[in-house]
């Protein structure tokens, strides 16, 4: 929810996750974002 979800709190879910892969190896590309009653975050494998 964009009005209850501080930015920095998203912003500190997306930097562990480009941290963690990046420690894989594995780019981090892409993805697109909704407005929810509950916050989502996911990965997904493409190839």
């Amino acid at each position: 929810p964009v009005e209850q979800l501080p930015a920095h709190l998203a912003k500190a879910v997306l930097e562990g996750a480009r941290s963690i892969c990046a420690e894989a190896h594995i780019p981090l590309a892409g993805g697109h974002s909704i407005d929810s009653k509950e916050p989502i975050f996911g990965l997904s494998v493409n190839g």
